[in-house]
């Protein structure tokens, strides 16, 4: 409260507000920008620093590289240098046949990376080796997605179609070899994972195999 020594008595002001009595002369009350000469700027300014604040916060995330391959070398390079780079990564294989050779297609990044195919009746992943798919950093992950995997061949019992320590699976058919590969394992989840619509066939030995984490299987 601000005391105003005039003529004819004291008068009393708010500065903020209207006046307190009915005997307060309303013309002395000075304007906010008298009081506070900066009282615009400043409330100029907080509004700027929340609209600033508002934007930061509804940024998006940087998006994920996308990369569409078509050979199995191609494919093999695309998994390297994602797992090179600290961002997401999604990796798009157009119809046919990825033979992976002996060590499979393997994944060994931080960094999220998904594989999408373009149906189980249009890419197929196969390998001769352990493994056709192989995440096995425990920090990342995954998402492997419409297509066929074929379980490699061999006896050892340590073959897999698709490993993954944490992430996804949809849309999925994994197949093998009863006879050339009687213990392989279809898929080998090490970690929480979601798996949807996927079909395993021809698979003596273990269709999915849950070694750890919180999984759940649907469709």
């Amino acid at each position: 409260m601000v005391f105003n020594d005039e003529p004819g008595g004291l008068r009393a002001y708010c500065r903020w507000c209207i006046p307190c009595t009915p005997s307060m002369n309303r013309a002395a009350v000075p304007p906010a920008a008298a009081v506070f000469p900066n009282a615009r700027d400043t409330r100029a300014r907080r509004v700027l620093i929340v609209v600033a604040a508002l934007g930061a916060a509804n940024a998006p995330l940087a998006s994920a590289a996308d990369v569409n391959v078509a050979t199995a070398p191609a494919l093999t390079s695309a998994l390297a240098a994602a797992a090179a780079s600290p961002e997401s990564d999604r990796i798009f294989l157009a119809a046919g046949t990825y033979a992976g050779g002996g060590n499979g297609f393997s994944y060994n990044g931080l960094s999220p990376i998904e594989v999408i195919g373009a149906g189980t009746a249009q890419t197929k992943l196969t390998a001769g080796g352990s493994f056709t798919l192989l995440f096995s950093n425990a920090n990342a992950k995954a998402r492997v997605a419409a297509m066929e995997v074929v379980a490699p061949a061999g006896l050892s019992g340590q073959q897999v179609g698709i490993r993954m320590a944490q992430g996804s699976i949809n849309d999925v058919l994994v197949t093998g070899d009863a006879v050339a590969s009687p213990n392989a394992t279809g898929i080998l989840l090490t970690g929480d994972a979601t798996v949807t619509s996927v079909t395993t066939t021809n698979l003596s030995s273990r269709g999915i195999e849950v070694s750890g984490g919180n999984v759940t299987i649907t469709g």
